[in-house]
């Protein structure tokens, strides 16, 4: 603050000899912008905290690309957390510039689906009258849908009650991408293959779904996308709280044709 007021007090005295010029005006706001405190964060770090009620404190994560979700958790916490926290992507936020929040009295962690690659600045503020004490914090950029690369085949020996997630960056200029699941002859179950391009798959989000049902003689169950888009395709095999067994499959294939991207049954 004395800093400041020695600037201030600097520009005002050289407006005697000479009106103050816009350079000079930037200069001094310039030097009175002063970066608060950032600690850094490690994926998955946990870090306890204690802060007085309108206190902030700033941390930051730095974000690869590619992963499903960013969540910011408080826990060893009762019910009232005494804290706030704003998430933001490039920028400090605030309580009205964020990109997520999770707000004192909600356990729900702050939750970012798709983060860009990138800096996530998270501030946490104090509230009531108490603030926060012991409070412990930590981000966590995970996947939900596990990568996979092209020709991927693999043997499945699901778990009842489990559903199994998977997901394929499918290049420019591919003629077809395919997904299928066979279910294995010797054990019965039942499960629904669901795919969407460039958002979650789930069992009302797709862009194709195909059921298989061993008790129904269906064993098998393709989506093929003909002329794909370029991009992420996502992949669910959803159990119906069910054990199954079989092979699930994904690639794709090059090709020059340009028609419209479908999916087709198989």
């Amino acid at each position: 603050m004395t800093r400041i007021a020695v600037i201030l007090a600097f520009a005002l005295t050289a407006c005697v000899l000479d009106e103050a010029t816009e350079a000079d005006i930037a200069e001094v706001e310039s030097e009175a912008t002063i970066p608060p405190p950032v600690t850094e964060l490690a994926d998955n770090q946990y870090v306890t905290i204690s802060g007085a009620a309108g206190s902030i404190r700033y941390f930051k994560i730095e974000v690869p690309a590619g992963y499903d979700h960013l969540l910011t958790y408080r826990t060893n916490v009762p019910a009232r957390i005494g804290a706030d926290v704003y998430v933001k992507r490039g920028g400090f936020p605030s309580a009205t510039s964020y990109d997520c929040r999770a707000l004192d009295g909600s356990t729900a962690p702050c939750r970012i689906d798709y983060p860009a690659a990138g800096t996530y600045y998270i501030l946490v503020k104090g509230t009531g009258t108490n603030g926060y004490s012991n409070m412990s914090l930590h981000a966590d950029y995970q996947h939900t849908y596990s990568p996979i690369a092209n020709n991927t085949s693999r043997s499945i020996w699901n778990s009842y009650g489990y559903d199994l997630f998977y997901k394929l960056a499918v290049p420019s200029g591919t003629g077809s991408v395919s997904f299928k699941f066979t279910l294995d002859p010797n054990d019965d179950g039942a499960v629904d293959l669901v795919v969407n391009h460039g958002a979650f798959a789930t069992a009302t989000a797709y862009d194709c779904k195909r059921w298989i049902d061993w008790d129904q003689s269906v064993v098998t169950a393709t989506c093929t996308f003909t002329n794909p888009a370029a991009g992420t395709y996502y992949v669910g095999l959803l159990g119906h709280d069910t054990k199954y067994v079989g092979t699930f499959s994904a690639s794709y294939r090059w090709g020059t044709s340009t028609t419209t991207t479908t999916s087709t049954l198989n």
